[in-house]
């Protein structure tokens, strides 16, 4: 396929409609993310590297610069696509879109590994657990390699498997999280009663809204796709920040100490000791 091709030919490539106004506005909405994305990261970024001590620091700190990396490789795109190619009306090359798309699935896949981390240790390190997740990370992976590599027609209609796929995932971990926390809460309450125990329960709801942002954002762009039709590419280009910024949001959280574990110390503490135990973020020390 020439690099090169008129944007009548594209639409006409790809079977759709896509026009000039909602590509703009789609990457104007990721320009923006991306401001968000760049503060959630230089926050979490700081907070590891003052809060978090041993190798689980260098890891989270990695895991986020690559992905707060590509997430920039793709807005650095978007604004040689904006300037190179739609301000001139040039159809954008599909080895860019392919690009594009790449540098979101690895994103996509790291930060899939941390939500799954973070199941992993609330639940207590237990692998039964995680084993379904897996298979939906694996299954999603999987798809999005193909759909790179695949035909013209593939790429275009058929990454809605993905995407559905791939909120699966995140809405099965966020369930396991919510299920956990909630079992939490309530042996908390039981263990240094309902005061002590709210002041937790608020700080693990802020890490399942963290966890849950992706999988809204990733839920209303597919159901207005559903609703109002599969050209709707408004939110599409926003979808590579936010996959950054949600990882970023629970590594904040990681980095001030609020770790299941702390929680499990201290309602086992309540119940063996049977007296009143002040409640206290411990920083973990991993």
């Amino acid at each position: 396929m020439p690099c090169n091709v008129t944007t009548s030919n594209w639409n006409k490539l790809i079977g759709t409609d896509y026009t000039f106004a909602g590509h703009i506005a789609g990457y104007m909405v990721e320009i923006f993310l991306y401001g968000i994305n760049l503060v959630t990261f230089s926050t979490a970024a700081y907070t590891l590297v003052h809060n978090l001590k041993g190798n689980t620091r260098w890891i989270l700190l990695t895991s986020a610069s690559v992905m707060f990396v590509f997430s920039t490789m793709n807005t650095s795109l978007t604004i040689y696509v904006v300037f190179g190619y739609m301000l001139r009306r040039q159809g954008i090359p599909i080895q860019i879109i392919r690009v594009r798309h790449s540098l979101y699935f690895v994103n996509n896949l790291i930060a899939d590994m941390l939500l799954l981390y973070r199941c992993y240790a609330i639940w207590s390190h237990s692998i039964r657990v995680i084993i379904v997740p897996c298979i939906c990370l694996l299954a999603s992976f999987g798809l999005g390699i193909f759909y790179v590599g695949s035909s013209l027609y593939s790429f275009a209609h058929r990454r809605y498997i993905y995407m559905w796929m791939a909120l699966t995932f995140n809405i099965v971990v966020t369930a396991l999280n919510a299920t956990r926390i909630w079992w939490m809460a309530r042996e908390t309450r039981k263990a240094i009663g309902p005061i002590l125990a709210r002041k937790y329960y608020s700080a693990m709801v802020i890490i399942i809204e963290s966890g849950a942002i992706y999988s809204i954002y990733s839920l209303i762009d597919q159901v207005l796709k559903t609703v109002v039709g599969e050209n709707l590419v408004i939110l599409d280009a926003g979808l590579a920040q936010v996959v950054a910024i949600a990882p970023n949001l629970i590594i904040m959280q990681i980095g001030l100490g609020r770790q299941a574990r702390d929680l499990e110390s201290t309602i086992q503490t309540g119940r063996e000791t049977g007296e009143t135990v002040v409640l206290t973020t411990v920083h973990s020390h991993c």
